[in-house]
């Protein structure tokens, strides 16, 4: 079974490159370490269903395909590449910093572009992004919050005013914000049972899902005594 290299070998790829001389001047500029670590050199386009089986066998996370020698099969190959499940990332390869080439490249789902003389800054640059795409780094901890939901088996049960009262004294005892939301679309009673005339309710935010952001989440909420009301 092929073992994943670690950080220091370099990203596991493939380098498909017809233009034997860029390719070796590209192997020439990888450095010892922590660029690539090449799996696979292939001197032609291979057809799609032997590179897929290529691929599951040695696992490359990173695929170099040069965009030189013919840019349409080099842009035809990319867009397959990057449908795979899992994802491949493709870096297209030139022997100049070509316009078409990259802006091609691009649109077919590539993530980074290198070109002649290959060097070792920029490879640098573009493995550190290509890095943050296999291995994104892990979110980091805020303290996410939980929900509560009230329910009764019949209106008129006391399920409005437990959760309102719940919610006051979670605000009191944390100190951290709370959101009271009544789901009854039709009937909900929390506006009225805290004397409110809100101007808009939960429904508008699930119309306006999409457009959710800070300052119309704000709008959409009242507050009452440290706790926003929707």
């Amino acid at each position: 079974m092929f073992e994943r290299p670690n950080i220091e070998a370099g990203l596991p790829a493939f380098l498909i490159a017809p233009n034997r001389d860029m390719a070796q001047q590209l192997l020439n500029a990888i450095p010892g370490r922590g660029s690539f670590q090449i799996l696979a050199d292939l001197k032609a386009y291979p057809p799609e269903d032997a590179l897929e089986v290529r691929i599951r066998q040695l696992r490359p996370q990173v695929i170099l395909v040069d965009l030189a020698s013919d840019l349409a099969a080099g842009i035809q190959l990319t867009r397959f590449l990057t449908s795979l499940r899992p994802p491949i990332h493709v870096v297209g390869v030139h022997t100049d910093n070509n316009p078409v080439a990259i802006l091609q490249s691009l649109r077919a789902g590539a993530s980074e572009f290198l070109y002649g003389p290959f060097d070792l800054s920029i490879q640098k640059e573009a493995v550190t992004r290509l890095r943050r795409l296999v291995a994104p780094e892990p979110v980091m901890d805020r303290g996410g919050g939980f929900a509560v939901a009230f329910t009764s088996s019949k209106p008129g049960s006391g399920a409005s005013t437990l959760a309102a009262q719940t919610s006051f004294a979670l605000a009191r005892m944390t100190g951290k914000k709370v959101l009271l939301a009544d789901g009854d679309l039709t009937g909900g009673t929390i506006a009225f049972y805290l004397k409110l005339a809100p101007r808009y309710s939960l429904l508008d935010g699930l119309q306006n899902v999409e457009e959710l952001d800070g300052e119309v989440w704000r709008s959409l909420t009242t507050p009452s005594s440290g706790v926003d009301i929707l």
